[in-house]
């Protein structure tokens, strides 16, 4: 296929609202809610930085296929620093949940030997995909995007980590939380299952802002402890550092 039927499927609708809504969600992070002085809470501010970067680089790759005739560097590199942008927004919400949740001793060693080198390597391949032919590539000088990609694998694998810590550490967190969270990871699954299918790529961005808009609400947007439903300390200490800081 030409590299303007390579994103025939595509629309910018969804990245554009991902982007607008990122920057909404940045700003309330860092004016209005509560623990975003909490050391675990940063990895959550960096994961919408990187939806939103990766949301513009998608953006960048479909006006580069639409537009752009002969240049596939500059697609391949849109591509990498789009992909490169999720996989990073991958790994940091990996590290705010485990944080969260709390994941100590060997199981959280085992999970950070797993996690970094897979990280690594997942980055490596989809930088070489043009040779590896694992993702973006051209064979015959035809364009095609590997069905089960590093970046795909990577997602896969986050996403079952993220379910298999909110099942066995159930008793972190109170019921309804932890209802919400198990829904919101069934929801993001099928998106992508339907998207695999449709060969298309469209609500990728939408599948990141999700669970971190759920967690926002949920965990960030009052001054209750998510174990017990109980009022938490933490928050009046997070609400003084703050009211400090923009006092000096």
């Amino acid at each position: 296929m030409s590299t303007s039927e390579l994103m025939q499927n595509y629309t910018p609708a969804v990245d554009l609202i991902s982007i607008i809504t990122c920057m909404v969600l940045i700003f309330i992070a860092v004016r209005v809610l509560y623990y975003s002085n909490d050391p675990k809470f940063q990895f959550l501010k960096k994961t919408l930085y990187f939806i939103l970067f990766g949301s513009i680089c998608n953006i960048g790759f479909y006006i580069l296929t639409k537009k752009v005739e002969g240049a596939e560097w500059s697609i391949f590199l849109m591509r990498d620093l789009y992909h490169l942008s999720f996989l990073l927004c991958q790994y940091c919400f990996l590290l705010y949940m485990k944080k969260m949740i709390d994941v100590k001793g060997k199981v959280e060693r085992i999970v950070t030997y797993i996690t970094r080198p897979l990280f690594l390597a997942c980055v490596l391949l989809d930088i070489l995909s043009p040779i590896t032919t694992f993702g973006l590539h051209i064979e015959n000088g035809v364009w095609k995007d590997g069905l089960v990609s590093p970046y795909n694998f990577f997602y896969m694998y986050v996403v079952f980590l993220f379910f298999v810590m909110i099942l066995f550490y159930d008793k972190r967190l109170i019921k309804s939380v932890r209802a919400c969270l198990i829904v919101t990871v069934l929801v993001i699954a099928m998106i992508m299952v339907y998207q695999s299918f449709m060969n298309i790529n469209t609500y990728t961005s939408f599948t990141y802002i999700l669970p971190v808009l759920v967690v926002l609400i949920l965990l960030h947007s009052h001054p209750f402890d998510d174990r017990t439903g109980s009022l938490s300390s933490d928050s009046f200490e997070s609400f003084v550092k703050k009211a400090a800081e923009q006092n000096k």
